[in-house]
């Protein structure tokens, strides 16, 4: 698809481009751009591809890249500050992984430059398991990552990381007397640190790291005579683990929140260069209703207690300190589309330090959407200041012809919106027409407050089907 446009602000040549292969398909989507913003031509493109290469291989890419910061924000082709240029060969089979991935970061935000990212990041993975005759599921991998700077100052901004690493890891699990359901864990690892530039870092460095844990759950279930049903599901785990050797620089465990899944964890750092140490204690409790009338609800709470402090964690990851803040999180589905999805972070002496919820509603006629964020100041995540902001969308079927669209972000903590937009499309067998307009209020060193008005038609008969849905199959006579 080229999608020629002219005025007496710009000329701008968009194309799109798909192929289906026997074995796969890519995607190609840039434009070219010669305007009164800047005195250069601009331009960007976005590819990405998937093949089966047979015997479970696929290869994965993606392309990413612009020709200056302000390009995609000026034309509302991304909102993307960040963008990432990856290759990617994958093998998942029911008990093996195999994982290779190079990625090229390219900032857009006035505060970070390429060469400090790290603008490289490799990593290989592989994992596999299996079930020994005493019982229980083993599994065990290896596993390298780079990441690499292409500044040679010393310190965060040029240090280069390597590291290599083997992991072993065993579960069990039991059903005992009056319903009990036991898991026990343990595990080992031990992982090879290459560094460069950093001279607050040893070149080289072994880090050996055992842990085990064990998890008692106690599910309890009554079923109503009105075909009502409530689980009642009490939890605590009990978790132990330490590390010996060195202590390597933080690229990958960074940003780290509390939340359902990594309640029970041995280490619930996000990537492998932390991990939790000591002893600590998860008990937390899930009650699930499935209502005979098809509302189903859940709510969880849950909170870990340490013996001892825990570096790494920021102030409103909810997991600093010897005990970590209350995680209260539920959800509630109803028939008809209607959805409710919360998760919330409640520490002991500042009450609130993360919310974060989505309202929706769906059916036919109507799409409703809706959804907040709440963040306090935390200096270690460069947050000064409270986050607070709510997001809507919205779209309405008003005949099988026209449909309604709206969308806009407020940022509550300011006072003040950031985003809004509204467009208006009709459809029929041969042709689609679509109007809109939208308004961007923020502004920075690159990018102005803009509003862009447009509109659009294609072709039933020749579209490439950007457009989504439809009431009828083709266009005829």
């Amino acid at each position: 698809t080229v999608t020629p446009y002219l005025s007496q602000e710009t000329s701008t040549l968009e194309l799109r481009y798909r192929q289906a292969f026997v074995n796969g398909s890519i995607t190609l989507e840039g434009a070219v751009s010669d305007d009164t913003l800047v005195e250069e031509k601009r331009s960007y493109l976005f590819a990405d591809g998937r093949f089966e290469l047979g015997d479970d291989y696929q290869l994965i890419f993606d392309i990413e890249t612009v020709t200056d910061p302000a390009y995609l924000q000026d034309y509302d082709y991304s909102s993307k500050d960040r963008l990432d240029s990856a290759v990617q060969l994958l093998r998942v089979t029911d008990t093996s992984l195999y994982n290779a991935r190079l990625t090229y970061y390219e900032t857009l935000r006035d505060d970070e430059t390429n060469a400090s990212l790290p603008p490289v990041i490799a990593d290989l993975n592989y994992q596999s398991s299996y079930e020994p005759d005493f019982g229980g599921v083993l599994r065990y991998g290896g596993s390298f990552d780079l990441a690499y700077r292409t500044s040679d100052a010393d310190g965060d901004a040029g240090r280069d990381v390597g590291r290599a690493g083997i992991e072993g890891q065993w579960t069990n699990n039991w059903v005992l007397p009056f319903g009990l359901v036991a898991e026990a864990h343990s595990n080992l690892r031990a992982d090879v640190y290459f560094v460069e530039d950093d001279i607050a870092f040893a070149q080289e460095d072994l880090r050996v790291s055992p842990g085990a844990g064990v998890t008692l759950r106690w599910p309890l279930a009554r079923a109503n005579t009105n075909g009502t049903t409530h689980l009642l599901e009490p939890v605590i785990s009990l978790v132990w683990a330490d590390s010996f050797g060195g202590t390597p620089p933080n690229e990958d465990s960074i940003r780290t929140e509390l939340d359902r899944a990594n309640l029970s964890a041995i280490s619930r750092f996000a990537g492998d260069d932390r991990i939790e140490t000591g002893s600590q204690v998860a008990a937390g409790f899930t009650w699930t209703r499935l209502g005979a009338r098809g509302v189903n609800s859940t709510l969880s709470f849950g909170r870990v207690v340490r013996k001892e402090n825990q570096a790494g964690f920021t102030a409103t990851s909810g997991l600093d300190g010897r005990q970590s803040d209350w995680l209260v999180a539920g959800q509630i589905a109803a028939p008809g589309g209607f959805l409710i999805d919360a998760r919330s972070l409640w520490d002991d002496t500042d009450g609130l330090t993360v919310a974060d919820s989505r309202v929706a509603w769906q059916n036919n006629w109507v799409s409703l959407g809706a959804n907040y964020i709440w963040l306090g100041p935390d200096a270690d995540e460069d947050r000064t200041d409270t986050i607070s902001e709510w997001t809507v969308d919205a779209a309405f079927v008003l005949s099988d012809a026209w449909t309604f669209e709206v969308d806009g972000r407020y940022d509550v903590a300011a006072d003040r919106p950031l985003r809004a937009g509204a467009g208006l499309k009709w459809k029929n067998e041969c042709v689609t027409v679509n109007v809109s307009a939208s308004r961007r209020f923020t502004s920075s060193s690159t990018v102005d407050p803009t509003t862009t008005f447009g509109i659009s038609g294609s072709i039933g008969g020749f579209s490439t089907g950007r457009a989504a849905g439809g009431i009828a199959t083709g266009c005829g006579n």
